[in-house]
């Protein structure tokens, strides 16, 4: 079903407008979680949307893989470009800006800890890897391209866009420093996405790879 450029954008303003309450509140409870439990209610919101308009994830890249060889050389690509990408723009923000360390309270106690290991890699394939490339490269960077006008132009703006609300999620708990290198590394993910024929698959495991490396470290105590 076609959707008029004002539908889009107040389609847009509720996802995005749900995700603020959502985070806000759930933060003064669980502020530990406040990530993971908006993800899932986001997830279930955009779903609903979908269905309003007769449409399915497996429109906006959540499709049956039917060819894994091809995995085989595309997540290996993501995941080579999203970290060049990340230490990149790490590099850079610390060259030009002073950076002060921030502290990411909610993974204290992982060193040694493999049961707290284990759960935060569970969530992590779940938010990380499924939840927020269904979000930000599936949902929010098709549905910024509608709005625009899918041209070659309509394209890089949502791919922006997507990438600026990524950065912008993640810059409570990681700073000015980490905002901007998840912009960055989001821009090249939803590159990847259009590149890669706009398959969520090699985004989303390339995602979880990274997520339990990064725990992996701490639980390493690296």
């Amino acid at each position: 079903m076609s959707k008029s450029p004002k539908t889009i954008s107040l389609i847009l303003l509720s996802v995005i407008l749900f995700a603020g309450i959502v985070n806000w509140f759930s933060y003064q409870f669980f502020p530990h979680y406040a990530g993971p439990i908006t993800a899932t209610l986001v997830v279930i919101w955009c779903t609903l949307i979908l269905r309003k308009y007769d449409e399915k994830w497996a429109d906006y890249g959540l499709t049956k893989v039917k060819s894994p060889i091809r995995l085989l050389w595309q997540v290996p690509l993501v995941l080579v470009l999203t970290i060049a990408a990340g230490v990149l723009a790490n590099f850079l923000f610390s060259s030009l800006f002073e950076t002060n360390p921030v502290s990411q309270s909610r993974f204290e106690g992982m060193e040694g800890n493999l049961v707290l290991f284990l759960m935060w890699v569970a969530i992590g394939w779940m938010v990380g890897g499924f939840f927020e490339e269904m979000i930000f490269r599936g949902f929010l960077l098709n549905h910024f391209e509608q709005l625009f006008g899918k041209t070659n132009r309509a394209t890089f703006m949502a791919i922006c866009s997507q990438a600026f609300l990524f950065g912008l999620i993640h810059f409570y708990n990681r700073g000015w420093a980490g905002g901007f290198t998840i912009f960055v590394v989001a821009l090249v993910m939803g590159l990847l996405y259009i590149r890669l024929g706009r398959n969520l698959w090699p985004l989303i495991l390339a995602h979880g790879i990274v997520d339990t490396l990064s725990f992996l470290e701490d639980y390493l105590g690296g």
